[in-house]
């Protein structure tokens, strides 16, 4: 996939982050978003199963690092083809079904790995202080487009997306907070509802962080097309401007 103004500068967009975003990522939501939960969610099984079966051992140090591996190989493959999913729907080209499952594949590897530099920004924010580890995730919100719709690699996605932010970091910012405030509702009040540490919470974390992941990836599309100077299209049935097409 390539843009017309892949490389434009982010300070060329003009267009509201936060209320836009949420816009074209409701829409695509409301089109595709319990299909492509569902399919973040058989993804992450593993993950999830993995997490019922070790008990009391997923709270130690080996069983959390097997499981964030596990869950973000699974969340990795599956991202691929709802950021590509994402992306032809917010040009009103669904294009072929086909095309979901070839874009995890070829995408895997590289969200993968971003997502692994991603973890480890993020811990070492967290262990400074919690602020400098939101500060290092909103750096990173738009590596997962750059990856699939620029063909970046890894490490220049997230070089791209700290680019994409420069000169925006305050709204950035809230960008993240406004999403932080989404899994605490979708995530943690789930979580609350039943016994912890039980198969039925693990079950229902796993289902919340399903919608919820999909539902990043929708808004991360979204914030990407805006700080790019590109107009996602929100309202149902219109045809669009043709800002981004597959190469």
């Amino acid at each position: 996939m390539t843009t017309d103004n892949d490389e434009a500068a982010p300070e060329t967009a003009t267009e509201p982050l936060i209320g836009s975003s949420f816009r074209a990522a409701n829409r695509v939501f409301g089109q595709v978003g319990l299909k492509l939960s569902l399919i973040y969610l058989l993804c992450t099984i593993p993950a999830i199963m993995a997490e019922i079966a070790m008990g009391p051992k997923a709270e130690g140090l080996g069983g959390i690092a097997m499981l964030m591996v596990l869950g973000g190989a699974g969340g990795s493959f599956a991202s691929g083809g709802i950021v590509a999913a994402t992306v032809n729907i917010l040009r009103d080209d669904p294009g072929p079904e086909n095309d979901f499952w070839r874009n995890c594949m070829r995408f895997f590897i590289p969200m993968f790995i971003a997502g692994l530099c991603l973890l480890g920004a993020m811990t070492v924010g967290l262990v400074l202080l919690i602020i400098p580890g939101f500060i290092v995730v909103s750096y990173f919100l738009f590596a997962s487009p750059a990856i699939v719709i620029e063909g970046k690699g890894p490490l220049a996605a997230l070089e791209r997306s700290m680019a994409l932010g420069r000169g925006r970091r305050f709204e950035v910012f809230w960008f993240l907070m406004a999403i932080v405030i989404i899994y605490a509702v979708v995530v943690v009040s789930g979580a609350l509802l039943l016994a912890q540490g039980s198969a039925s919470t693990i079950i229902v974390n796993g289902i919340a962080e399903a919608i919820f992941g999909a539902y990043t990836l929708m808004l991360s599309v979204a914030g990407y097309l805006i700080l790019t100077g590109q107009q996602p299209h929100t309202a149902t049935g219109d045809p669009g401007q043709g800002v981004i097409r597959n190469g």
